[in-house]
């Protein structure tokens, strides 16, 4: 009784809908009203006979279209899987594209210098259309030459690494915490950098068809040097894509680090360990691991104290600030009082704040030193294993490295990772650059003033009202 009506899409070519029919065994004839008898049939509730075709010439014409269409959701279906398991980014919308009219004349402006005349030639609406609408064209162009370049490296890494001739079991990468980024098939990755390269030449057309346009909207009160106009909108694409290119080359790393770490684990499994070999090499590695991301933390602690930014996991501590408020709104304390109390209050919360964060960094310490300790005895307990066993001795030197060789692999790109993140400490996830979150800039109660400021050690003298005024 369920028919399925399939409706293709962009990115799921198999979303399907159902359709209830109405259940018309269910229906039953009302027994009160009496039928007559000119109105009885031989069969009631019958549905209509289809007209069959003459000709098998419209079957076979369907066939083939079905066919064709399995064929395009195939395709469809295997880019979309490329698509979603390397989590690839199918638009280029930015701010810049999808600005008003004022705010895409001042990005203009500030990518390149003497863009006073193009600034001129675009007072006219129609001029400032064919602008827009070539820097859309232009950033699609680019944009392309990013996927290009990304899937021309995944399959460069790919092939010199080995991860499509010599592949490992699921059950291997998913002890070992592997990232499957290499399970798309290498042919299924060629006929999409085909499909990509196809998309850029007819992106590159369309620019070209659209630059010789220029000359109807070239007047003799307004007009503008192409040369110039077209390095304009060039500095405008690429300032606009500066953020999607750094993202960009950040998934090279990523792809480059998932098939060197696919390198290292299979070459120690070319060992052919055996069962406690390899659960002692998991427990080296995830003890390398979190070794790594203890270390992360310690890092990221020290730089929220370098730079005055109290993590907000701590902000659980103003919780109490309000209450001491609400106290001290009484009329039994006078101003002095009032000031002086809820200056001490906040100077404890700023302090308590402080020595857990110190806290925090020397439990983050100790456990990097503990992790690495931890690692050391298990690869010695390993190496005295292997030392035991005549038919493992042979293999000891090759597989030490081999598990040496991940750990520091590991190591390598955890700093990288670490040092992205204090990077997003100065800049926001946005294409706008932020000014640094120091002291001279941003001045708060709760977690600037400290202990250690001058103005609570050295002013010892000021009244309550001269410190509250400090303060804010």
């Amino acid at each position: 009784l369920n028919d399925t009506v399939t409706l293709p899409g962009p990115y799921n070519p198999q979303q399907k809908i159902t359709k209830r029919k109405r259940d018309e065994s269910a229906k039953q004839n009302d027994t009160s009203i009496i039928t007559s008898l000119s109105q009885l049939s031989m069969k009631e509730n019958c549905k209509k006979k289809k007209k069959r075709s003459s000709s098998s010439s419209k079957i076979q014409e369907q066939e083939q279209e079905y066919q064709q269409q399995d064929k395009e959701n195939g395709k469809e279906v295997e880019e979309n899987m490329i698509q979603f398991n390397n989590n690839k980014q199918t638009t280029s919308l930015h701010y810049y594209l999808n600005a008003t009219n004022k705010k895409f004349k001042q990005m203009l402006k500030a990518a390149l210098v003497g863009s006073k005349d193009i600034l001129q030639w675009c007072k006219l609406k129609d001029n400032l259309h064919y602008l827009r609408e070539h820097t859309r064209l232009l950033d699609r162009v680019h944009y392309l030459k990013l996927e290009e370049d990304l899937w021309e490296h995944f399959t460069i890494y790919g092939e010199t690494y080995h991860c499509w001739t010599s592949s490992l079991s699921k059950t291997i990468i998913k002890d070992n915490k592997l990232e499957s980024d290499f399970k798309v098939s290498k042919k299924s990755m060629e006929k999409y950098r085909e499909r990509i390269k196809q998309q850029k030449q007819e992106a590159e057309e369309q620019v070209e068809k659209h630059a010789l346009l220029l000359k109807n909207y070239q007047h003799q009160d307004s007009s503008v040097d192409e040369q110039h106009l077209w390095a304009a909108i060039l500095a405008l694409v690429r300032k606009g894509q500066h953020k999607l290119s750094q993202n960009y080359e950040h998934r090279k790393k990523y792809f480059k680090n998932s098939a060197k770490d696919y390198s290292f684990v299979k070459a120690c499994y070319d060992c052919q360990p055996t069962q406690d070999e390899v659960m002692s090499m998991q427990v080296i590695w995830q003890a390398t691991i979190n070794e790594c991301k203890s270390q992360q933390n310690v890092d990221i602690l020290k730089q929220h104290l370098f730079i005055k930014r109290i993590p907000k996991s701590l902000d659980y501590l103003d919780q109490s600030f309000s209450n001491v408020e609400h106290t001290l709104t009484r009329p039994i304390y006078n101003d002095n009082v009032r000031t002086t109390i809820s200056t001490r209050h906040k100077k404890i919360i700023a302090q308590n704040k402080c020595d857990l964060m110190t806290l925090y960094i020397s439990m983050a310490e100790t456990a990097v030193r503990g992790y690495y300790q931890y690692a050391e005895n298990e690869k010695k307990k390993l190496v005295n294993r292997m030392k035991q066993d005549p038919l493992r001795q042979e293999f000891i030197d090759q597989f030490i490295q081999a598990i040496e060789q991940r750990q520091k692999h590991i190591r390598q790109y955890m700093e990288y990772l670490t040092k992205r993140r204090i990077h997003f400490f100065y800049y926001r996830s946005d294409d706008r650059r932020q000014k640094w979150y120091r002291r001279s800039y941003h001045l708060n109660l709760y977690w600037d003033i400290l202990p250690s400021s001058p103005i609570i050690e050295v002013c010892t003298k000021l009244t309550p009202e001269q410190l509250a005024l400090l303060s804010r």
